[in-house]
């Protein structure tokens, strides 16, 4: 006969799965990074590596954010922001700071007032509404003219998204889980966010 499936069995099961669709996301996340730099690089445009690499995130996002709420935990958002951006914050610090540093030491001093704004927009996440508040053409001829941190408007938008996506998620769980609640006549209760 067959070997009885036991817990361990289920759970190798799982994990396996669980990492075989891991390095398939890892995959897809790769792909996006190759699509942004081969487009940049060779057709000078903005790729739809763009849009994946977002996806993913959020889907990782989401996925983690959804797998405690299914779990009853509490989500902590402001503390989930925190342990975000203390792994995003750092790098992007340094590539600004670094470019801020070679901005003005090779750009002429009549664009460091702009490259100075484009930075602070690129470390306060904003850098896409800097671009937009300009109306500055992404696909312009004059490439010389360009930001040098113009790139981090991607980045800004990963970080609005990390910022607004969790408030969303919870209040929608709130919402739900208080209208099912409701409707079972059971007491509404806040134990999902803090």
């Amino acid at each position: 006969g067959r070997m009885p499936v036991t817990r361990v069995h289920l759970t190798a099961l799982v994990t396996e799965s669980r990492t075989a669709r891991r390095r398939a996301v890892e995959g897809l996340r790769a792909l996006a990074v190759l699509l942004v730099v081969s487009y940049h690089v060779w057709l000078g445009r903005v790729s739809g590596g763009v849009d994946a690499f977002l996806l993913v995130s959020a889907f990782f996002l989401t996925g983690g954010l959804v797998r405690r709420l299914d779990a009853g935990e509490r989500v902590n958002v402001p503390r989930h922001w925190v342990g975000i951006f203390h792994r995003l914050v750092p790098t992007a610090s340094v590539v600004v700071a670094a470019t801020v540093l070679a901005g003005l030491l090779l750009l002429p001093a009549i664009r460091w007032r702009g490259l100075l704004v484009d930075a602070i927009g690129s470390v306060t996440y904003t850098q896409n509404w800097v671009l937009a508040l300009r109306a500055v053409d992404y696909y312009a001829d004059d490439k010389g003219a360009a930001s040098p941190l113009q790139h981090m408007w991607s980045l800004s938008l990963q970080g609005q998204a990390f910022l607004l996506w969790p408030v969303l998620l919870v209040a929608l769980a709130v919402v739900f889980l208080r209208g099912f609640r409701e409707a079972l006549g059971l007491p509404a209760t806040d134990t999902i966010a803090q």
